[in-house]
């Protein structure tokens, strides 16, 4: 059960990794949409800017502030699913 285990976690993870390389960053209401709903599928308590602070950043800069938050739900979601720990 714990090699099934890692292999969901493994699909899950890679799945995002490919979200983010798939991603259209022009259109960042869908952008910002694809980052909140794997928050809410992946159940990460995670904070992140709303829509409408990103109006006056520059798309490079945006794209590199969306490529961050992904990391950051990566990071957070091993982090729950592989260090998570148990009561003795």
């Amino acid at each position: 059960t714990e090699l099934r285990e890692f292999d969901s976690i493994n699909n899950i993870d890679s799945t995002i990794e490919n979200s983010l390389k798939k991603l259209d960053f022009s259109n960042r209401k869908r952008t910002i949409f694809l980052r909140d709903s794997i928050l809410k599928k992946l159940n990460i308590p995670i904070g992140f800017r709303k829509e409408v602070e990103y109006r006056n950043v520059d798309d490079s800069v945006f794209k590199k502030m969306i490529e961050i938050d992904f990391l950051r739900i990566r990071q957070s979601y091993l982090g729950l699913k592989l260090f998570r720990h148990e009561p003795l």
